[in-house]
């Protein structure tokens, strides 16, 4: 509630004096007594910084570019040391201005009552930088797998079933040949040889 009879009144003061408060910006920056917090900030093309008067003295947002420049901008141009006290002359408590950085640079600016161009006592500087919006290049794609053979399988997927058929051969001889024994102890031993060799010559194991 406070806040906003403060803001309220705010407004009331600066459209007496011909000033209006802006709403707020992309970047702000605070007018103390005697200095602006942060001192120097860094913004991308076409951004609106906001000043807002916090202190108690009179101040100025004073561009140290010449008045006929695109780039100038100044919050009270008849503000100085001698107009300091009178109401209007210079932002006020609760004052604010405003400016658009449209052009890449360093944009210095001073208070025309505490301050001077060139970085003289109460000043500041907005920096205007396009961001850098390089990425890491993209990873390498992965290997492509290997060509097919004719019938649609790659070479260790054809070899396999020819080897599995071979075995299953063996292993089917191998079988007869032990049934052929008299004893049954006698079968099932040769036979479990034989399947053995069967696999062993084929690469299996087991």
């Amino acid at each position: 509630m406070r806040r906003a009879l403060s803001l309220a009144l705010s407004a009331a003061v600066a459209l007496a004096y011909g000033h209006l408060p802006v709403s707020a910006a992309d970047d702000t920056v605070e007018i103390q007594d005697n200095q602006y917090a942060p001192a120097s900030i860094t913004v991308a093309p076409g951004t609106m910084v906001t000043w807002t008067q916090t202190g108690n003295l009179p101040h100025s947002v004073t561009s140290d570019a010449p008045l006929t420049s695109d780039d100038s901008f100044d919050s009270h141009p008849g503000c100085s040391f001698a107009t300091g006290p009178i109401p209007g002359a210079c932002m006020a408590t609760g004052d604010m201005f405003q400016h658009t950085f449209e052009n890449v640079g360093s944009f210095a600016y001073y208070c025309r009552v505490h301050g001077g161009a060139g970085g003289v006592a109460m000043s500041g500087v907005i920096i205007v930088e396009v961001p850098d919006e390089t990425s890491p290049p993209p990873p390498p794609p992965p290997p492509s797998p290997p060509d097919p053979l004719p019938g649609g399988e790659t070479g260790q997927e054809q070899v396999a079933p020819k080897e599995e058929q071979k075995l299953k051969k063996c292993e089917k001889k191998a079988r007869k040949k032990a049934k052929k024994k008299k004893s049954k102890k006698k079968s099932k031993k040769a036979r479990k040889k034989a399947i053995k060799k069967c696999k062993k010559k084929f690469g299996r194991v087991g």
